[in-house]
């Protein structure tokens, strides 16, 4: 038993050690999309030992993940003082917003901005974590596409905020203090943009004036990977229902709009799975369960009968198998 626990620290240090950018899945082969169900799977989750003095907010952005996203994986876990050596699931996993298409898509009840690129003929998925418009200031629906591309942007302070903070210059230059970051890609008329950020703790929280915020390392990388014209669909979809290994697959996240109740969750979950063609039936069990906790990453709620195996090994994804 100490044995185990001491390689999976090992595991842990090690993939805090080698991860700079938040993007993943890192495994090229799990980020071709050739083959693949409607709605894949992708990545997967890990397991991670907290550390003396670690918070999951120091966590979340040392690993590239969004705060709340991480808190919602581990319910059971104080976010604050998280006990040395608690395991936690880091959620890397989680099912491709449907129908996948190359451009950008953004889920904003998830925080994830989804690329999807062309290379070499075959089409792959890079997934990065965001920060999105906060109530009163909510990051726009719709189709869009990248207007406009800048290295090293000013920050025109819009009028509102000056409003609230008076003592803000009407411009802010390139540099640290500059709240767009180092890149720019602006998706709508009215300015709304995805950008770096000066404040990375705000990634995966509703903070912004309606633009989408990167942590520094991935808005540079995004920005090498999209041109002008290049599509943006920001949806707003707290349920999705993906396939993966011959099983059905539920992610669920917090409906903070609230234009859910239950069973509107309900009815939407079986119309995704219609549209995907399951043939088999539901596991009513892990359906409520899934509601339930809301855990934000893929859970089994259905198997193909040609599986040998009951959903219990499964249903310990999040305490056993990341």
């Amino acid at each position: 038993m100490r044995i185990s626990f001491f390689l999976s620290l090992c595991f842990s240090l090690l993939l805090a050690a080698t991860i700079a950018e938040g993007w993943y899945p890192r495994p090229q082969g799990e980020s071709l999309l050739l083959g693949q169900s409607p709605a894949p799977v992708i990545g997967e989750n890990q397991r991670y030992f907290v550390d003396e003095g670690e918070n999951l907010i120091k966590v979340a952005r040392y690993m590239g993940l969004g705060y709340l996203g991480l808190v919602q994986a581990n319910p059971d876990i104080d976010p604050w003082r998280p006990p040395a050596g608690q395991p936690i699931v880091l959620p890397y996993a989680s099912v491709l917003t449907v129908p996948p298409r190359p451009g950008i898509t953004i889920n904003l009840a998830e925080h994830r901005l989804y690329l999807i690129w062309e290379s070499n003929g075959l089409y792959r998925v890079r997934i990065y974590l965001v920060g999105i418009g906060k109530q009163g200031t909510e990051t726009p629906e719709g189709e869009f596409e990248i207007l406009q591309k800048v290295s090293g942007p000013t920050w025109r302070v819009p009028e509102s905020i000056r409003a609230e903070q008076p003592e803000k210059p009407a411009f802010i230059p390139p540099g640290p203090d500059n709240p767009l970051g180092d890149y720019w890609l602006r998706f709508t008329d009215r300015g709304h943009g995805i950008h770096g950020t000066h404040k990375p703790y705000g990634i995966g929280r509703r903070i912004s004036h309606g633009c989408i915020r990167l942590y520094p390392e991935d808005i540079k990388d995004l920005f090498g990977k999209v041109d002008l014209g290049t599509p943006v669909r920001v949806l707003y979809r707290p349920v999705k229902v993906g396939i993966r290994d011959d099983t059905l697959w539920l992610e669920i996240h917090p409906d903070y709009l609230e234009r859910f109740g239950r069973i509107d969750l309900i009815v939407e979950i079986e119309k995704q799975v219609r549209d995907m063609n399951w043939s088999y039936s539901i596991n009513r069990k892990n359906l409520r369960q899934a509601l339930d906790e809301q855990l934000g990453v893929p859970v089994p709620i259905s198997r193909s009968p040609s599986l040998d195996h009951v959903g219990e090994d499964i249903l310990l994804y999040s305490k056993e198998k990341s």
